[in-house]
């Protein structure tokens, strides 16, 4: 399982930088997705992310959704 910050550094000056993946979904196809994703629901979708894990999500398969990571940084000084 890949870590929750791939990559944090520390500047000369005691600034941090860092990055954070976090793992979304966007509905591709809302004929195919489950009856139980209909609303969709958003508490269902993550419950079953979470269950997948971010190893599963790459080769996960639900008809309608589309796994994806987005990435943020964030630096403070």
């Amino acid at each position: 399982t890949a870590p929750k910050e791939a990559t944090k550094a520390t500047g000369l000056h005691g600034g941090t930088s860092g990055l954070k993946r976090v793992w979304k979904y966007r509905i591709t196809d809302l004929d195919k997705l489950p009856r139980e994703f209909l609303m969709p629901n958003e508490a269902a979708i993550k419950a079953k992310m979470k269950a997948l894990g971010s190893d599963g999500l790459q080769s996960a398969k639900i008809e309608g959704l589309e796994f994806f990571v987005e990435a943020s940084t964030s630096f403070r000084s």
